[in-house]
């Protein structure tokens, strides 16, 4: 939201809505909690931050063109059969009310602000079609979201890009020890300080000129062996341009570094 906020005031484009999350966002994901009754999922009595992060979900899939009944249905908790199966049985589910005007009111911002994104672009718009037209097999599908989906990995990248050089030009990856993890990036502990993330916005807003605020987050818990055999890959690469060969590019382009 903070970078579709800035794109929206760049161009002049109303969303008093938008504006009213990035000032006030943690009152907004207290209020989800509390309006959606978050605080109820089973996972919340493990990690207390949990439902902070399904509100915090909520927002991101909205701006990216979702809407509340994709996020409901992502934290679904199915009860199993006795092979372990997940059946259509709900053992949890996002509270069902109608969306709250302030979710309206924000979705409507995010809506107008991503139709204007799709007719700023009509070469990337094109491409987005031509793609849905090679694999969706005559699905409907939101092109305005799919469109400012695309428009925003593209600026997200760019930022993964400048966080990347600064890093190597500072030594603070050497060898190629570091992790391109989604719009984050994992270094290793010796070469980590606190005053890394300050570093990067500055460097980020100089670069970009996008006004972003970094945080660390703790890695406080691993993968269990099973878990990591589960989530093993060995199919064929289908071309996809995901954030491993993000990873890859970079590393090509600045191997010299």
């Amino acid at each position: 939201p903070k970078i579709m906020q800035q794109i929206k005031n760049i161009h002049g484009i109303e969303g008093d809505y938008i504006d009213a999350y990035c000032a006030d966002r943690e009152n907004w994901l207290k209020t989800v909690v509390d309006e959606y009754q978050l605080n109820t999922h089973p996972e919340a009595e493990k990690s207390p931050t949990f439902p902070r992060e399904m509100a915090k979900t909520l927002f991101i899939i909205l701006a990216y063109g979702g809407g509340t009944t994709r996020w409901k249905t992502k934290y679904k908790i199915f009860v199993k059969d006795e092979k372990g199966d997940p059946t259509t049985e709900a053992k949890w589910e996002i509270k069902n009310i109608p969306d709250p005007e302030f979710i309206r009111n924000y979705k409507a911002d995010m809506r107008r602000l991503q139709a204007r994104i799709t007719e700023a672009n009509p070469h990337l718009t094109q491409q987005v079609k031509d793609l849905k037209e090679e694999y969706s097999k005559g699905a409907k599908y939101n092109l305005n979201g799919s469109v400012t989906s695309y428009y925003l990995q593209e600026w997200e990248s760019r930022i993964l890009e400048v966080m990347y050089r600064y890093c190597l030009e500072k030594k603070y990856i050497q060898n190629g020890n570091a992790v391109l993890c989604a719009d984050g990036i994992m270094l290793m502990k010796k070469n980590y300080h606190t005053g890394i993330p300050a570093e990067l916005e500055v460097e980020i807003e100089r670069r970009l000129g996008f006004k972003l605020q970094l945080e660390q987050k703790a890695m406080k818990s691993g993968y269990t062996d099973k878990q990591i055999e589960a989530a093993q890959d060995f199919g064929l690469d289908k071309g996809a341009f995901l954030t491993g060969r993000v990873a890859n590019v970079f590393r090509i382009l600045y191997s010299n570094k």
